[in-house]
C-alpha cells in the first residue's frame, strides 16, 4: 500500500502513538484523573448501559487510555515488582495490576509527554460520545496494517461487530486484492468514507465486476484530495452538475457550501470540471445503494458462465473469453438498438467484445426480476437476441 494514501499528520500520529505506547495494566479508577469537562447526559447513558448489561472491563473496547510520565510509570513498576515487558501482553488474563503513590494520578496535564494532536485524537477516540462509522474504522485498520501495528489494528477492529470483523478479514484475502485496492485508492479522500458499509462487503465481492471522479476534480493532487470533506460529498452526491442540477451545484460550489476548505480560485477551477459532468456525482454511499440493483443482474449473468471451470476471477474476463468475433463478419459487430432490432457496426474485435458485454448487462437490467436474485423475467421475443449481441 502506498504511504501517500494517508496524510502526513495521520502517519506522524501513528508513529508517535507506537513510540509512546507503554502497554496495558489494571488500575484502580480512583487513581485516574478525569477531565473537568464532561457531558452529564453521556454519563447517565453509560450508567444505564452498565446497569442493564454490566461492564466487561477486560474487553478491548472498554479499555481506558491514560497518560503518565515515564518517571512515575517506572516508579510504579518498581514498587509493584513488575517488569515493563509484562505490560505489553495482549491476553486479558495476563494484565498486571499497578498502584501509584498518592498524588501520582494518570491523565494529568502536568505529565503530558505527547503532542497536543495525539492527545486530541485519543480523547476523541475513547470519549464514547458516538460509535465510529465503518469508514473511520476501515481507514484506521488499513493505516495500522500499513504501519505493521497489529496491536492498534486489533483495537480498531474490536470496535466492529463480530460479523463486520469477519468481513474485514475476508477483504484481506489474496483473491480479493483487486477490490481492496479499489477501496484503498479512495483513502486520500476522507470525505467519502461516511458512506462505507463493511457489512455489505460480501455483496461487493460476490458481484465480481471491476472511480476517479473526486480525485479528478483536484487533478489527483493528494494534498487537495485530503481537503474534500464529508459535508461536500453529502451535498453533491446524486446530483448531475452538467444537467438538471447545474444551477444548484454551481451555487453550492462557488458559495463555499461545498469544498469549504478550498480557496475561491480553487472552487472556480473545480466548477469548470464539474459543469462538464453529465452523470450523477458518485460516492461510497451511492455505490453501496447501487449494489442492491447490480446484485440482481449479476446473479442473472452469473448463470451463463462458470467462473471456476473457466478459471476466471471476474464475470468480465469470462464473458470476453467466450465472445466469438467470427459470427459477425470481419471488422463488424452487432448492436441491439431496440427490443427487436439490431444494427451492424464497424469496429475492432475489442470494441465488439466490450459492446457485447455491455449489451448483456443492459438486457439483464431490463428484464431482471427485482424480487429474486436467481430468476430472470425473460422476454420471449428477445431472450435469444441478447445472446446474439455477444
Amino acid at each position: 500500500m502506498d504511504h501517500s494514501m494517508f496524510s502526513s499528520i495521520e502517519l506522524r500520529l501513528a508513529r508517535e502513538r507506537r513510540l509512546k505506547f507503554q502497554g496495558t495494566a489494571k488500575i484502580n479508577i480512583s487513581q485516574i484523573s478525569l477531565p473537568s469537562e464532561y457531558k452529564p447526559d453521556n454519563v447517565e447513558r453509560l450508567r444505564r448501559i452498565f446497569d442493564s448489561e454490566d461492564c466487561d472491563r477486560l474487553s478491548l473496547p472498554n479499555h481506558v487510555v491514560a497518560t503518565i510520565s515515564r518517571e512515575h510509570l517506572m516508579g510504579a513498576l518498581s514498587g509493584n515488582e513488575v517488569n515493563a515487558n509484562s505490560l505489553m501482553s495482549q491476553q486479558p488474563d495476563s494484565h498486571v495490576a499497578l498502584e501509584f503513590p498518592i498524588g501520582q494520578s494518570l491523565g494529568s496535564d502536568s505529565r503530558r509527554d505527547i503532542s497536543r494532536e495525539l492527545e486530541t485524537e485519543l480523547t476523541d477516540e475513547y470519549a464514547n460520545e458516538a460509535t465510529p462509522t465503518d469508514g473511520e474504522v476501515y481507514r484506521k485498520v488499513r493505516q495500522y496494517q500499513y504501519e505493521a501495528s497489529a496491536r492498534f489494528e486489533e483495537r480498531w477492529l474490536s470496535r466492529l461487530t463480530e460479523n463486520k470483523q469477519k468481513r474485514m478479514r475476508q477483504l484481506s484475502q489474496r483473491e480479493n486484492s483487486s477490490i481492496r485496492s479499489a477501496f484503498d485508492s479512495l483513502l486520500p479522500i476522507p470525505g467519502l468514507w461516511n458512506g462505507m458499509s463493511i457489512g455489505n462487503l460480501p455483496r461487493v465481492i460476490a458481484v465480481k465486476c471491476d472511480e476517479d471522479f473526486w480525485s479528478s476534480l483536484v487533478e489527483h493532487d493528494r494534498s487537495r484530495m485530503e481537503k474534500i470533506d464529508c459535508m461536500t460529498v453529502e451535498k453533491l452526491q446524486l446530483l448531475v452538475p452538467g444537467g438538471l442540477d447545474r444551477t444548484k451545484v454551481k451555487g453550492l460550489v462557488l458559495s463555499g457550501e461545498a469544498f469549504p476548505k478550498f480557496s475561491q480560485a480553487e472552487r472556480k477551477s473545480i466548477w469548470r470540471v464539474l459543469r462538464r459532468r453529465g452523470e450523477i456525482v458518485p460516492s461510497l454511499h451511492t455505490f453501496f445503494k447501487d449494489l442492491s440493483y447490480l446484485e440482481v443482474t449479476s446473479s442473472c449473468l452469473g448463470r451463463l458462465v462458470d467462473l471456476a471451470a473457466m478459471r476466471k476471477r471476474t464475470m468480465r474476463s469470462a464473458m470476453k473469453q467466450i465472445y466469438n468475433p467470427a459470427r459477425h463478419g470481419r471488422g463488424r459487430y452487432q448492436m441491439q438498438v431496440s427490443e427487436t432490432e439490431f444494427r451492424s457496426c464497424s469496429g475492432t474485435v475489442e470494441e465488439g467484445r466490450e459492446s457485447g458485454y455491455r449489451q448483456l448487462w443492459l438486457f439483464a437490467f431490463r428484464h431482471a426480476d427485482p424480487t429474486s436474485h436467481r430468476r430472470l423475467a425473460r422476454s420471449p421475443a428477445c431472450a435469444g437476441s441478447a445472446s446474439e449481441g455477444a
